[in-house]
């Protein structure tokens, strides 16, 4: 079966606007609210230490320079819970493992017609969302080397390895065979995958611009929170998007016989 873009972003809407996907979405953004919590107690400490080592070895009018430069940073943090730096560090590691782990379970969920959440299929979840964490940093590594050398060389290793983590899950493999199925699918689809790429980008805008509107005159921590629902509706659709896209794209002829995971494609 062949990838058909208009099909795949259609199937995405359809399974974004499940029950399921509805409470993953919730779930979803309440880990990325406590990420960026954490994130901003960080830099909360970082700021505080810097004004601490300025308190000792600046002169009194450097250090109230210091203060004024600093004063609008830790005045726009305002999802800081105020936390040390190690729990807040503790507090954002364990919020991106979470939101990976929900990752994993969308992916599922959009691949195979998840309506409910009794539908939702949590099996193998640990080695799903391991994968898709050491998966991930050896593909922003290898984004990071793309882009340090040459922007082109980044955006070709971006659209290779696009659809590792779902590959994980659909494929119940290990990141570095979900590595290969990525770029095998992409070599196999390469004009259809552009497209899918740029309506997912395209999807992503639209939310954010969406997104900005209504929180324009939201206070601060509302506005953070209420960003945050977007940002994960975002995401998700996206990855619903290029859940579907890849489903298709490796889904047997209907003259050839299933081999290994049966695909969705409702």
């Amino acid at each position: 079966m062949s990838l058909e873009v208009g099909d795949a972003v259609s199937e995405a809407f359809d399974r974004i606007t499940t029950q399921a996907a509805l409470v993953l979405i919730g779930l979803y953004t309440i880990t990325s609210v406590l990420q960026s919590a954490a994130s901003q107690d960080v830099l909360r400490e970082f700021v505080e230490s810097i004004r601490d080592w300025g308190r000792d070895e600046l002169t009194a009018e450097e250090y109230q320079e210091l203060v004024d430069s600093t004063d609008p940073v830790l005045n726009d943090l305002p999802l800081a819970l105020g936390l040390d730096l190690v729990p807040a560090i503790a507090l954002w590691f364990v919020a991106l493992v979470a939101g990976v782990a929900i990752v994993a379970v969308a992916i599922d969920a959009f691949a195979y017609g998840a309506n409910t959440i009794d539908d939702l299929d949590t099996s193998r979840l640990l080695w799903r969302t391991l994968n898709i964490l050491v998966g991930g940093l050896v593909f922003g590594i290898l984004l990071f080397v793309g882009f340090a050398f040459l922007i082109i060389p980044g955006l070709i290793v971006f659209v290779l390895f696009v659809y590792f983590p779902v590959a994980v899950v659909v494929d119940d493999t290990n990141f570095v065979s979900a590595l290969g199925n990525s770029l095998n699918t992409v070599t196999d689809n390469a004009g259809q995958t552009l497209l899918l790429i740029a309506v997912a980008i395209g999807v992503g805008i639209g939310i954010g611009i969406a997104s900005s509107i209504v929180t324009f005159a939201l206070p601060g921590t509302i506005a953070g929170i209420v960003n945050a629902a977007f940002s994960a509706t975002s995401a998700l659709f996206v990855l619903a998007i290029l859940t579907r896209g890849y489903v298709a794209a490796n889904a047997p002829e209907a003259d050839e016989p299933v081999t290994g995971s049966e695909f969705s494609t409702e």
